[in-house]
């Protein structure tokens, strides 16, 4: 797959255009961008492994997480019709 016109982004931060249902409170729109990968060595604990107990290299992604901030908070009510938003607060600066 390619993207057309192949040029540089005018927009720094990507477009997200549908969010992950999820039942816990937990932050869903986390910014963070790949820097690079690399390598780590760990101990392989897996019970069916050939390299069980030895040290292996794994690889793993690099992933650079700019400082945040709260932006505001919603609060939900559960009701017999589903979630039902009931106030909101803005953060401000």
């Amino acid at each position: 797959m390619q993207y057309w016109p192949r040029k540089r982004s005018r927009h720094t931060l990507a477009r997200i255009r549908a969010w992950a249902t999820e039942s816990k409170a937990k932050p869903l729109g986390f910014i963070g961008y790949k820097a690079g990968m690399t390598h780590v060595m760990a101990n392989d604990n897996r019970p069916k492994s050939m390299t069980k107990g030895e040290r292996i290299a794994l690889p793993v992604t690099i992933i650079d997480c700019p400082p945040m901030m709260v932006m505001g908070a919603a609060f939900y009510k559960k009701t017999a019709e589903g979630l039902v938003k009931v106030g909101s607060i803005l953060a401000c600066s």
